[in-house]
């Protein structure tokens, strides 16, 4: 259940993935919020993968 939840940015309630209001301020959600744990591990993969290929082409590009 807690994949479900979302915090709110300005009062820190948990609520739905599926809301579009904070229960309890009325504040609208974000759709793209910095806690998600998908965000961050897309950018963690993504940045893993451009600094790897960058090191291969390095290591064949640079003189020995």
């Amino acid at each position: 259940m807690k994949n479900n939840l979302t915090s709110c940015l300005y009062c820190y309630t948990k609520n739905e993935l599926i809301a579009e209001r904070c229960s309890n301020c009325g504040m609208p959600l974000a759709k793209d919020h910095p806690e998600n744990y998908k965000n961050k591990t897309s950018f963690f993969v993504k940045a893993f993968w451009g600094i790897t290929l960058f090191c291969i082409a390095m290591i064949y590009y640079l003189p020995r």
